[in-house]
């Protein structure tokens, strides 16, 4: 098997850029769409919470681990490998 090397700064961009957008829409709100928790915080957090394998730290986006936290108190929150 051939290995490329991968060229971490290039690959975190687009990453990072999604998080200062997640990150400044969450500035006037608790959750991504409406006033509670939905199916689309659910569908992005294990995206976002796996950020740091991709060595993305998200306290650069306070709103977005605001966020991240607000999902861990959830009723019936069960981590998952990994987390």
């Amino acid at each position: 098997m051939i290995s490329t090397p991968i060229d971490l700064e290039s690959t975190q961009q687009k990453p990072r850029h999604t998080l200062k957008v997640i990150d400044k829409h969450l500035l006037n709100r608790d959750w991504l769409e409406t006033n509670h928790s939905t199916i689309a915080d659910v569908a992005c957090y294990p995206y976002i919470e796996l950020a740091s394998d991709a060595q993305i730290a998200l306290e650069a986006y306070p709103q977005v681990s605001a966020w991240v936290t607000r999902i861990k108190q959830l009723p019936l929150y069960v981590t998952m490998p990994g987390f």
